[in-house]
């Protein structure tokens, strides 16, 4: 290189007798002798570039040489430390250049300074300082530097967040994506491209992107055989522009969701002539062609699609574009029974958003059918998240009270449920299972028939053709989780709320509502302990207050009478009784649902004497006659509003 500079300048008449710089001949021949210092060599060389510039001296062979030397790697903190990248990013700034053109060396200049970027922070902050990253992000639609200006930012931003924040700025995001649409770039560049796009897409103006970006993009990742990390980032570029607001509206209108569903298949196959065919995630046997390594990144492409999925369905804009009888949605609903729990995961989003009224899960359940294929999914599904999504779906299903016979009329659907009550599950979705048996229960006495007297096998409990309730009590006492034992109490509370109705509905079938109370009192005081439970650890009001009522319900018959007085005859549960009586505040559910619940108790005339020396006292100078049976009606009354 020294060599090379020494003919060059005394071609251009740089002489020894140059006071400036004199010895440069000396310095420069001898500057990569063994103990040499090559910094007063470089510096030389500084100085007569500056002298060359100011005589509109052609600089071409001298950037050339300098390029060709920043490929050496001792050479490039030397350039900065010499002053030698500090002139080229100068000369390369328009406002310095003033109305001069851009000078004809300025890619060997370009490849200087990125060479001079590679893994050094000094000289980073050294360009960081002096270059106007416009320029050199705009070079990106030339035909002849784009590869160079992908390489300067490339070796500029990467591991270096300063530059990143600086390029960001500059909306470099959007640069990339229009250089991608233009161009037939190859896989190297491409490669850099979506390394630039993983730090470009944190923050950008939307306003400066083309309307169709996403479709660039995906255009991008299922037609160029790109490595399965590089069609991640660019699936995180999606996810990234759908953020925004002005990409919601577009993507409605540009159909996006089908992208995202062929973009969702393409993660499976990797096979461009697949992409249509939504059916190969119901197939077991497509699953064989993915190629081993790589699974967890296609995961993870898959989870940031998902993401946007549930982004796009929650808009208002997408249930009327995507009617409940299109193909899109029919789509999702084929997705339940899918034999991947990303395809499941992504199906339930969807229709948890689309279910979001009356009318519409009413249709998705009587006419779509929805729910068959969503309680097998809870059958045969071991993972957590899609449990989760699944049984939060089935809830909004259940919501209108003309679903909930029909969900239960699926064979075995209530031990579907129920079975996840099992050791075997985290306590986040034995609360959820519970939640949603306890809502196919409200007001439905079929339902209530079939969770007491549908037959049950499990790991939990063994063989025992007793119904749903010792699944429910076996869980209630193996349980340590506050929230799933409230919502097993509230099951038994329901059970009875419903009953009571039934009964006191004129046109009502009275002899099955009784049958089915004396089904679920034969299992004795374990009917009663969970409620009493739920009114002594509960710190919420409403549900002691439900507890209270629930309590009643059950002392309404003689055997649920004295299962109650079993479960609060004694301990913490009897000094909260006398506690609650003991509140005279007029206004309090609770003293007059207790009062209530005593005097029924003490109407039945059960053996044990305990009874009523213990209960008669709270009543004394507490309330009379008249005050119990105004609690008793207004009871009634509120039962469907507790």
């Amino acid at each position: 290189m020294f060599d090379s500079l020494i003919e060059h300048f005394d071609s251009v008449g740089i002489r020894d007798a140059d006071s400036s710089v004199e010895g440069w001949r000396y310095n420069l021949a001898h500057a990569e002798d063994e103990g040499a210092d090559p910094h007063e060599a470089l510096a030389n060389v500084q100085y007569i570039l500056q002298l060359l510039y100011l005589e509109k001296i052609d600089l071409s062979l001298a950037t050339k040489i300098l390029a060709d030397g920043s490929r050496v790697e001792k050479w490039r903190l030397a350039y900065g430390e010499a002053g030698i990248l500090e002139f080229f990013l100068k000369c390369l700034r328009p406002s310095y250049r003033g109305e001069h053109n851009e000078p004809g060396w300025t890619s060997d200049a370009l490849r200087l300074i990125g060479n001079c970027c590679a893994d050094l922070d000094a000289n980073r902050e050294r360009v960081l300082a002096w270059i106007d990253l416009p320029f050199v992000i705009e070079k990106l639609r030339s035909d002849e530097q784009a590869d160079l200006a992908i390489a300067v930012l490339c070796n500029f931003c990467f591991d270096y967040e300063p530059a990143q924040k600086a390029a960001r700025a500059h909306q470099l995001f959007s640069a990339l994506v229009a250089l991608i649409d233009s161009k037939d770039l190859n896989q190297d560049l491409l490669s850099r491209i979506c390394q630039l796009l993983e730090f470009a897409s944190d923050e950008f103006n939307p306003e400066t992107c083309p309307d169709n970006s996403v479709a660039i993009i995906y255009k991008v990742i299922v037609t160029r055989d790109l490595e399965i990390e590089d069609q991640l980032l660019l699936s995180n570029s999606i996810v990234a522009l759908l953020k925004h607001e002005r990409f919601h509206k577009l993507a409605i209108v540009q159909d996006v969701t089908s992208l995202i569903i062929h973009l969702i298949v393409f993660s499976y196959t990797q096979d461009q002539k697949t992409i249509s065919d939504t059916t190969i995630l119901l197939d077991p046997r497509s699953f064989d062609t993915l190629e081993p390594g790589g699974e967890d990144t296609l995961s993870a492409m898959r989870q940031s699609l998902l993401g946007v999925m549930w982004d796009l369905s929650a808009l208002p804009r997408f249930a009327i574009q995507y009617p409940l009888s299109s193909d899109c949605v029919g789509v999702f609903v084929s997705w339940l029974r899918a034999w991947d729990s990303d395809g499941q995961l992504c199906a339930c989003y969807v229709l948890r958003n689309l279910a979001s009224s009356d009318e519409a899960c009413t249709q998705m359940v009587q006419s779509l059918h929805v729910h068959e294929p969503l309680l097998g999914l809870l059958s045969m599904t071991t993972s957590v998240p899609v449990l989760g999504e699944a049984l939060r779906l089935l809830k909004n299903l259940g919501l209108p009270a003309a679903n909930r016979e029909a969900i239960c009329s699926v064979p075995e659907a209530i031990d579907i449920i129920t079975s996840l009550w099992s050791r075997d599950f985290l306590p986040t979705v034995q609360h959820a299972a519970a939640t949603s048996i306890r809502l196919l229960l409200k007001g439905c006495v079929p339902n209530i028939n079939l969770f007491l007297h549908g037959y049950s096998t499990d790991r939990l409990l063994g063989d025992m053709n007793s119904g749903q309730l010792s699944r429910l009590f076996c869980l209630f006492e193996a349980s340590r989780d506050l929230a799933a034992r409230v919502e097993l109490a509230r099951i038994l509370i329901e059970i009875w709320r419903t009953i009571h109705i039934q009964i006191s509905r004129s046109d009502a079938d009275h002899d099955t509502a009784t049958k089915i109370i004396a089904q679920a009192e034969k299992l004795g005081e374990n009917v009663a302990a969970p409620v009493v439970w739920m009114i002594i650890e509960s710190e919420n009001p409403s549900l002691v207050t439900e507890g209270w009522f629930g309590l009643t319900l059950m002392a309404s018959s003689r055997e649920g009478g004295e299962a109650v007085w079993k479960a609060i005859r004694d301990g913490e549960a009897l000094a909260s009784l006398k506690r609650t009586i003991a509140d005279h505040n007029s206004e309090s559910k609770d003293r007059t649902n207790a009062l209530v619940l005593v005097n029924k108790l003490l109407q039945r005339k059960y053996a044990d004497p305990s009874l009523e020396t213990t209960l008669i006292p709270l009543l004394q100078g507490s309330t009379n006659s008249e005050t119990i049976d105004s609690g008793i009606r207004n009871g009634l009354d509120q039962v469907a509003l507790i």
